[in-house]
């Protein structure tokens, strides 16, 4: 599999055994100056020409099948009257049987990336360590099978940041001693050893922040807390796995595979700001803010009681929220569909006129709790037609079935007459079962709580804060569905500026490529 960009190109060496493709040699290399500027079928031959030579003992004598996504190649090989360059390059490969095949750059994933892989300069290798005090660890082994690691200053003067690590004093047989300037000395089993003198050395060496909850043995001091029982410290010290120190962040694994970064204490009322007040938050109650936190992808110990604590003391929610709450009625399912062949519409309003905009169309999806909306001056049948033919229709395809209210604005040969041109089923909700419309009764009630919260006091700018309201609602767990409809819809949760801000595991990855130029 070959591949070419403008600036390098890439090849997967790889042979098929049982109908399945082994990969067996990953190459690329950039181009130089002059060959930048080559066409783009010189480029792809160029890329072809560069796998065949770097993998030469393996192709000579057997039959080749090159994939490219550069279908110009197949009838290249017996034209005879290309370029001079062209020609040279085809009359490398006569000594080789190859057979050049097709493949779509979606299925050339491999190649294609090895080919876009960006280094501007030579990264020089750097034999310092990252911090200006340099330690050196002695080791010793005596008589009786043990192990001394002295942990001692070689480079640089004055205190160390945390003066109470002096020493590390380790008996394999026996017990481990920490040593420290305060004459304070505790012991740990053996089996704490390997997670103990990693956490040591990076709390000696890094800067990790004391608020952090991967250290709440050996803060500062180094000592073990007398309050733990044996299975307490075996408990803690196998939680020690879960942690992964990412230079100048912590991170810690879950049991799904992801890794979430850990807050410090200082930190925490930002983010629960950022999950809880801020205008595409929602104000929500105290696990669904939970949830947004670890969706944004950070985490530390105490989020619930916090997060409980956060939400009692916010004034926007104890003035609008609800004083009590009755039970909700069970749910009737009433349909068995797939995503988006289900849509409620309803209107909200009227409101306080907020730039010439009095009502809300809203349409829900009943399998995803998928929210649309519109802010409109009036509430007739041209606003139904526009929320269907410029979101609906365009965006989620055209359902099997709507269903509304009686109104004269969804009960009009206007809309019935679009309705049947596309084949969909109209459904009306009928007074003695409000079921039927439940759904998207249920999603105006919240979208609207959402706009109470966040408007101000006029509550004339209710229509800017509709997108965030929506953006809110999408984000927001819901029970029936174990998640939130935007991760039930892309597969992915929503990313929040929240994680940015705070070094999402996500937002410190290194790019294969550079921002600027992809841009």
């Amino acid at each position: 599999m070959c591949d070419a960009s403008d600036f390098a190109v890439g090849a997967v060496l790889g042979q098929k055994k049982d109908k399945k493709l082994h990969a067996i040699y990953y190459a690329s290399r950039t181009l130089d100056d002059p060959q930048k500027n080559y066409a783009t079928t010189e480029k792809e031959l160029l890329a072809v020409v560069f796998a065949f030579e770097k993998f030469r003992p393996y192709l000579v004598r057997s039959r080749v099948v090159v994939h490219t996504d550069h279908s110009t190649l197949k009838y290249l090989m017996q034209k005879k009257d290309s370029k001079l360059r062209l020609l040279r390059w085809i009359l490398l490969l006569q000594e080789f049987n190859i057979e050049v095949r097709d493949k779509k750059c979606s299925k050339n994933g491999v190649a294609d990336h090895l080919s876009r892989i960006r280094i501007e300069d030579d990264v020089p290798i750097n034999d310092s360590l990252p911090e200006e005090n340099v330690y050196l660890v002695e080791i010793g082994i005596p008589d009786d099978y043990g192990a001394d690691f002295q942990i001692s200053r070689t480079l640089g003067s004055g205190v160390d940041r945390h003066p109470s690590l002096a020493s590390i004093d380790i008996q394999f047989s026996r017990e481990v001693t920490i040593g420290t300037t305060t004459g304070v000395a505790r012991h740990l089993t053996p089996t704490v050893l390997v997670w103990l003198i990693i956490i040591l050395l990076l709390h000696v060496r890094f800067r990790i922040d004391p608020g952090l909850p991967i250290l709440p043995i050996i803060w500062f001091a180094g000592v073990e807390p007398d309050d733990l029982n044996r299975y307490a410290k075996k408990k803690f010290f196998r939680e020690l796995r879960r942690f992964y120190w990412d230079e100048p962040y912590l991170y810690r694994q879950f049991s799904d595979g992801t890794y979430r970064r850990c807050i410090a204490e200082a930190k925490i009322p930002d983010v629960l700001f950022h999950c809880h007040g801020s205008e595409y938050a929602g104000h929500f109650d105290t696990f669904k803010t939970v949830y947004k936190v670890v969706q944004a992808g950070v985490w530390w110990p105490t989020m619930f009681r916090d997060a409980h604590a956060f939400v009692s003391r916010c004034d926007t929610c104890q003035r609008r929220g609800k004083i009590s709450k009755r039970h909700d009625m069970p749910h009737n399912f009433i349909l068995d569909i797939e995503v988006f062949d289900c849509w409620g519409i309803d209107f909200m309003g009227p409101f306080p006129t907020s730039y010439k905009n009095k009502y809300i169309s809203v349409a829900v999806d009943y399998v995803s709790k998928w929210v649309e909306a519109i802010a409109s001056p009036t509430n007739d049948a041209s606003v139904v037609l526009k929320l269907f033919k410029t979101i609906i229709f365009p965006r989620f395809g055209v359902p099997r079935v709507v269903i509304s209210d009686g109104g004269s604005h969804f009960i009009n040969w206007v809309f019935e007459r679009l309705l049947k041109k596309y084949g969909v089923h109209h459904r009306v909700a009928t007074p003695y079962h409000p079921q039927t419309s439940r759904q998207v009764e249920v999603s105006n009630r919240q979208i609207k709580e959402i706009l109470e919260k966040t408007v101000g006091r006029s509550r004339k700018d209710w229509s800017t804060k509709l997108d965030d309201a929506l953006w809110a609602y999408r984000t927001a767990f819901k029970t029936p569905l174990g998640t939130t409809p935007f991760h039930l819809l892309y597969g992915k949760p929503c990313h929040l500026p929240m994680e940015l801000a705070h070094k999402a595991a996500w937002a410190v990855k290194m790019l294969n490529f550079d921002i600027k130029p992809a841009a």
